[in-house]
């Protein structure tokens, strides 16, 4: 019988083996921007499973301080929720490290408004997270 926490144990795994996929260097910072707490945990454990260190930032969040934050943290890759897509889009000119911008809940926001749209270092999450391995990276 699978219990919960052997559940979310195969999930960080995938979280963690989505990021080796991504090529993101160990040590490095790994934020968040969601508003779903069991993936907000995923993504931690996860995060530090891959040996990189792990950021959550309220979604209430003023978009100056999420911009200093990843600039001066070097993060290679930020996970939000589609609705923030457009606010890290003007930023992102302006951080070179920020190698991955990865989205959720991409097509239910698609849906909602055609103002979120994927470009260059963009990537749709689950389309990553799903197919990713659940064992140990």
């Amino acid at each position: 019988m699978t219990t919960y926490y052997d559940a979310i144990s195969k999930k960080a795994n995938k979280f963690a083996n989505m990021l080796k996929n991504f090529g993101i260097h160990k040590g490095r910072f790994i934020y968040a921007i969601v508003d779903d707490v069991e993936l907000l945990w995923i993504a931690e454990l996860g995060t530090l499973r891959f040996n990189c260190l792990f950021g959550a930032m309220p979604i209430s969040t003023p978009e100056k301080r999420i911009k200093e934050i990843l600039l001066e943290s070097k993060a290679q890759l930020i996970l939000i929720d589609a609705a923030f897509k457009p606010m890290v889009d003007k930023m992102r000119s302006e951080l070179p490290e920020l190698w991955h911008v990865v989205v959720v809940n991409f097509e239910q926001c698609k849906k909602a408004s055609s103002a979120v749209k994927l470009g260059a270092g963009d990537f749709i999450f689950e389309d990553y997270f799903v197919p990713a391995p659940d064992t140990a990276p």
